[in-house]
């Protein structure tokens, strides 16, 4: 605890400091694991993509312009590579930023306040459906159908996980 009173406030390191105790709990990711995550991320982003967009080519044709299975199959690869090309130069850009300054530990808490949670739901949502808009307007579907199924992406991508997360979390603590 810090000490009130006259020339007791709070001190705080500095970054040398601060980023010498973060340096062993912060893994060190390679360009090796970035291309990994990148991979793992396609193969992972594909299916619920796939799901999104045959569910409402199923239900509302006109929505998806009546594409088949095949061409919605290529539109969820279209949709997962570019995602994995974004999330990895974000964590290019992550990596190179960390090497000059120490990030807050805010930014890589999970806890916080839900305000936090919701502007990074907000900043993923946002970059899946720019995402979905580069892959779907030029397969010739209309902005109404591009923002129906960019949203549904962003729900089934970003809102869904968050949601579950954070009832899991709440299940798992005890009452009192």
């Amino acid at each position: 605890m810090a000490s009130q009173g006259p020339g007791h406030g709070i001190v705080w390191a500095p970054d040398s400091v601060r980023a010498s105790l973060e340096e062993p709990v912060r893994p060190r990711i390679g360009p090796a694991g970035i291309l990994l995550m990148v991979v793992v991320g396609c193969a992972i982003t594909w299916v619920p993509a796939f799901a999104v967009f045959a569910l409402t080519g199923a239900v509302a044709p006109s929505v998806t312009g009546g594409a088949g299975v095949s061409e919605i199959a290529l539109w969820a690869l279209l949709f997962s590579v570019l995602t994995g090309i974004v999330e990895g130069v974000t964590a290019l850009i992550g990596k190179l930023r960390d090497r000059y300054r120490v990030r807050e530990a805010a930014e890589d808490t999970e806890d916080g306040p839900v305000w936090l949670t919701v502007l990074r739901v907000a900043r993923h949502t946002a970059k899946t459906a720019v995402i979905a808009g580069l892959v779907l307007a030029p397969q010739g579907l209309g902005a109404a159908q591009v923002a129906w199924l960019a949203c549904g992406l962003g729900v089934l991508l970003n809102a869904l996980p968050v949601v579950a997360a954070n009832l899991l979390r709440r299940r798992r603590r005890p009452a009192g």
